[in-house]
């Protein structure tokens, strides 16, 4: 039962992912295209395919982790969205309030990415954890269900979404071009840092919320936001959820550290991004967790052999089973 109501909540996200998403563009006049977003239709349309097939061949494991594979997949969507109708509010640049509270906890931007950029090996697990964001939302839920915690599983998937649309809501009031923009920093400086990721957004950052004809195509589409770091909340996100699977845990929490730092010095962001993507991390698995608890109807109750001697009429025999909620 727990697996069935932490589903129905992420059915529930997907669902209303895109009436939210699509609705508020319409009425912002967001144009969109939506050429590019067959692809990923299809791709989703695929691992329900192999849901379906999972029922058939009695693979419930694998049924719950494609699915969760495909409901992924079909949120790519509307979160790539939802960013751009956040940035394309085009309210004041927040830079210089972001890089004050880096001051005033003592974090200095430029030593960082010295210290980090002069030594090799630390940058180059950066630069190759900073990569597994996608891969690592792909690969958990399906992992955690195969591993036997689908619940689990389900309550990642939309807790991602959560995040997501929680992040665009706060960058409304946040926008921000980065620390590498803002400080003036020439990336071709860089050894072993890959600073890609400092400037690549730029380009569709500034179009959004200056050109009025622009078009929003998801096979365009960059990670626009800066405060907070979804980078950040995915790496706690994907360290929460792979706690289950307990040969794996350590290894995992060491990655996604990793991922989450690599924000500051792969991707643009300020310390006090991290931060807030950690805390919204939170929020938002708290917030799944609660909502699929929702609803939820004791264990089926069964009945149970009667004593010796014992008849029908001395009353029913039940026995209540263990919760079978996991994850």
């Amino acid at each position: 039962m727990g697996v069935d109501n932490a589903k129905r909540v992420t059915e529930m996200v997907v669902l209303g992912a895109y009436v939210s998403t699509f609705g508020l563009a319409a009425v912002s006049g967001l144009a969109i295209d939506l050429a590019g977003i067959a692809p990923i239709l299809a791709c989703a349309a695929a691992f329900l395919l192999i849901a379906a097939l999972c029922t058939r061949f009695d693979m419930p494991r694998v049924r719950e982790g494609t699915t969760c594979v495909a409901y992924g997949f079909l949120l790519t969507t509307p979160i790539a969205l939802a960013t751009y109708l956040a940035i394309r509010l085009n309210l004041p640049l927040q830079d210089h309030n972001l890089a004050a509270l880096d001051a005033a906890i003592g974090f200095d931007w430029h030593y960082v990415i010295g210290v980090v950029d002069g030594h090799p090996v630390l940058a180059i697990i950066l630069n190759a954890a900073y990569g597994t964001f996608a891969l690592q939302l792909l690969l958990w839920p399906l992992l955690l269900a195969i591993a036997g915690h689908a619940k689990r599983a389900h309550v990642m998937v939309a807790s991602f979404a959560v995040i997501c649309f929680l992040s665009s809501l706060i960058s409304v009031w946040t926008p921000a071009v980065g620390t590498y923009s803002y400080y003036g920093f020439d990336g071709s400086l860089l050894k072993n840092l890959n600073p890609l990721y400092g400037y690549d957004f730029l380009d569709q950052f500034n179009a959004v919320r200056e050109d009025a004809n622009f078009v929003w195509s998801v096979e365009a589409s960059k990670g626009i936001l800066t405060f907070p770091s979804v980078h950040a909340a995915v790496a706690f996100l994907c360290a929460w959820a792979a706690w289950s699977l307990a040969p794996v845990r350590y290894p995992v929490i060491a990655l996604n550290v990793a991922m989450a730092c690599s924000a500051v010095t792969n991707a643009n962001h300020y310390a006090v991004d991290v931060v807030a993507g950690c805390a919204v991390a939170m929020v938002s698995i708290a917030f799944i967790v609660w909502a699929s608890r929702l609803g939820r109807t004791p264990a089926a109750v069964k009945s149970a052999p009667l004593p010796q001697g014992a008849t029908p009429l001395d009353g029913p025999q039940v026995l209540y089973p263990r919760s079978a909620a996991e994850g």
